[in-house]
């Protein structure tokens, strides 16, 4: 298998830019979600928590299948769903 290195960087690069994009989308509109929810400062901790963990348990969930059959369908269908989860 022919393994590019400058490949496997800039997708890293792109992983590491959309996961700062999500992560400054949930700071910015935190305040907002705190008004119309009603939440406290503890709830909005824990929400913001939720996206780490959540970006956790899916790395040790879905990190054998890619393992086993490829990285390819599991980053196009990754990507594609926080795309509809941004908009």
């Amino acid at each position: 298998m022919n393994y590019s290195f400058k490949k496997v960087f800039v997708a890293a690069c792109f992983g590491m830019l959309s996961f700062g994009m999500v992560m400054i989308t949930i700071g910015s509109l935190l305040p907002e979600l705190m008004n119309k929810f009603e939440m406290g400062s503890i709830a909005a901790g824990v929400l913001t928590s939720l996206l780490p963990v959540g970006i956790l348990s899916g790395s040790l969930l879905f990190g054998p299948i890619a393992d086993r059959y490829g990285y390819k369908w599991l980053m196009i269908i990754s990507a594609l769903l926080e795309a509809i989860g941004v908009i």
